[in-house]
């Protein structure tokens, strides 16, 4: 297990760095397996504790004090606890992770405060204590085996997308994602009574059967026994927590929810199944039905208009945190792409480019086809309208600059000696995912002399996500091919122009 804080203006954690004692610390347990294709399937319990103690002498007689568990926000799992996160997923080799189907080489959470970590920190007492139970462990799961589609993650997407259709009742695993529909308004109130909205992810956080023993999977159940299974259900990602808080009032200390799997065994279909659609659009359509009808309007535009806007201004979603807190996953995104428009390399403003071929290297090595083919989830930035895959970050290096430098400890980038411009780059709340830290041992940019005079340098906002000139070094100026002029949805973040530059 690892822990990481994250800091910015407030009181002095260890070294003197300050620290915001209301950005979040993290903490996830990491699977390190002996080979290529080995995986197991496990729950686990996480907590960090000060061994410092809370400075009361335990049983009276001027012993050791009681170590304290840090508190966190919310509890992962259930039970649900004060102080311990809990999960359970499919713990598998990197390359065959599949988050929406339960399978990561590292998880964890963004509950812990900075403060209380630092602290610990800095009296050298922060320690990790947690449990991990293993149902299972299997080798050779790879996507690669012979026939394909029946190991590793494909073989996984492809069970979780037939499960939907199981006439025994839908089977649960651990950590899955699933998307809950209703078929008639009674299912639906049913669903709400519980907290479950349908068109809206959740993840299946832990699971027990009818007694309340811990479980992985239902697979194995009979029909009845697959009913009375109970699910630990949170919605997937921090922002749509937020947008449950705003919305409906729900908390995020509110997470999980425990149901009956019969509640919505029926109608959960995996995020990879096309059938969630419609639920999708529905939950949309519920939550913000202005955004959603002037989208649909722009899909359904007359030819000329929809040309128009795909080659010169176009909207672009934003499906991960790289730039976060500036844009956030889901943010729409009005673009304008007008050939010849050299000046929009600037310091400061956010652009979109095409992938320099260090950034497409990185793709393909890491799975995907191509730069134009790759899954979303190595993109930063994707046009529902079809189009080319493009990238967003901010422009901090110009021609000429000297000196770059990311320092090794914080990863913070300095520009001819002063730190890159931009916003505090420590406020990003995503669920933390580690890759970024073995791409940045073999960073093209983590000292750059000087900047050639077609060269600019990017990062993104969110240093812990983002994969950015540290990575994949500079950034030819030409490849440069648009910029964000507002963010149309969701209506509450609307702006224009001003909120994409310094």
């Amino acid at each position: 297990a690892k822990s990481s804080s994250s800091s910015s203006s407030g009181g002095k954690g260890r070294d003197g760095v300050r620290v915001d004692p209301n950005a979040p610390a993290s903490a996830y347990l990491r699977y390190l397996p002996d080979e290529y294709g080995d995986e197991i399937d496990a729950a686990w319990t996480l907590r960090l504790v000060d061994g410092r103690g809370d400075g009361e002498d335990a049983d009276g007689d001027g012993g050791v004090t009681v170590p304290v568990p840090l508190k966190v926000s919310t509890s992962g799992g259930l039970p649900r606890s004060r102080d311990t996160w809990s999960s359970a997923m499919t713990l598998c080799t990197l390359e065959e992770a599949v988050m929406g189907a339960g399978r990561t080489n590292d998880w964890g959470s963004s509950i812990w405060r900075s403060d209380d970590v630092c602290e610990a920190l800095a009296g050298g007492a922060l320690r990790v204590e947690g449990n991990v139970t293993v149902f299972d462990a299997r080798t050779g799961e790879t996507s690669f085996s012979w026939p394909p589609g029946k190991k590793g993650g494909a073989g996984a997407v492809i069970r979780a997308a037939a499960a939907s259709n199981d006439p025994s009742g839908r089977p649960f695993r651990a950590g899955e994602v699933i998307v809950p529909s209703a078929s008639n308004d009674e299912e639906r109130e049913l669903m709400e009574r519980s907290r479950v909205y349908p068109g809206v992810e959740y993840r299946v956080m832990t699971l027990t059967d009818a007694d309340g023993a811990p479980v992985f999977s239902t697979e194995d159940m009979s029909p009845e026994e697959r009913s009375a299974a109970r699910l630990a259900l949170r919605p997937v990602g921090w922002k749509t927590q937020e947008r449950m808080w705003e919305r409906r009032g729900v908390r995020s200390t509110d997470w999980p929810v425990e149901v009956e799997a019969s509640i919505v065994s029926s109608g959960a279909r995996t995020r990879f199944n096309v059938e969630t659609f419609l639920p999708r659009l529905s939950s949309w359509i519920r939550s913000d039905g202005l955004a959603a009808a002037a989208f649909l309007a722009l899909a359904l535009a007359p030819v000329p208009l929809a040309l128009t806007a795909r080659n010169f201004v176009s909207l672009y979603d934003i499906p991960s945190a790289s730039m976060d807190p500036t844009l956030r996953r889901g943010d729409v995104l009005l673009v304008e792409k007008f050939p010849g428009a050299y000046n929009r390399a600037r310091r400061g403003d956010v652009v979109l480019f095409e992938a320099p071929p260090a950034l497409n290297d990185i793709i393909v090595s890491r799975g995907g086809k191509s730069a134009a083919a790759a899954s979303s989830n190595r993109r930063d930035i994707k046009n529902p309208l079809g189009g080319e895959s493009l990238f967003v970050k901010r422009i901090v290096g110009m021609p000429g600059d000297d000196a770059i430098v990311m320092d090794a400890v914080t990863q913070e980038v300095s520009v001819n000696g002063a730190p890159a411009v931009g916003p505090d780059r420590n406020l990003c709340a995503d669920e933390p995912l580690k890759l970024i830290d073995g791409l940045l041992m073999d960073g093209k940019g983590k000292y750059i002399e000087r900047l050639g005079e077609d060269d600019v340098y990017v990062l993104g906002d969110c240093k812990a996500v983002s994969v950015d000139s540290r990575v994949f070094g500079t950034l030819p100026k030409d490849l440069v091919v648009g910029r964000p002029v507002a963010r149309i949805f969701p209506l509450s973040r609307f702006s224009i122009g001003a909120g994409f530059k310094l």
